[in-house]
């Protein structure tokens, strides 16, 4: 017989499938350690899954607030720092009824006046005030 010819003949499906149909069927382990070893492969496979899910909530979390914190990097470059020197002007005493003061400065029923940043607003016992 040619080598190459032996060599194909192990080679072929019908080779493998006499050299099963020879073997003996293995023999099956008991079920309580059939069942011991499911629930151990089960509960690894659980424990994989569930730090892949975990670093995968990790990391969207982090995508999430390094575009948040590119976001307002972004708007406070482009913000306008005198904008808040302009803006002193909070509101006016519209109208008032008893004893109203402006940073200790007693403002009268005939004077409209401006509050502003900082300004300390207090009123008479019996006294009110509205502001626009």
């Amino acid at each position: 017989m040619d080598s190459n010819k032996q060599t194909d003949e192990f080679r072929s499906d019908e080779a493998f499938a006499k050299l099963l149909g020879g073997a003996r069927p293995r023999p099956a382990p008991p079920e309580a350690d059939e069942a011991l070893i499911r629930e151990a492969v089960h509960a690894e496979w659980r424990k994989v899954s569930g730090e892949r899910i975990r670093w995968r909530r990790i990391g969207s979390f982090a995508i999430a607030a390094s575009v948040m914190l590119a976001v307002f990097a972004s708007l406070n470059l482009l913000r306008d720092p005198a904008a808040d020197f302009r803006l002193r002007h909070l509101a006016s005493l519209q109208k008032q009824f008893g004893e109203v003061s402006v940073n200790d400065r007693v403002v009268s029923g005939s004077q409209l006046a401006a509050v502003e940043r900082g300004d300390s607003v207090s009123t008479g016992a019996a006294a009110g005030l509205a502001l626009g």
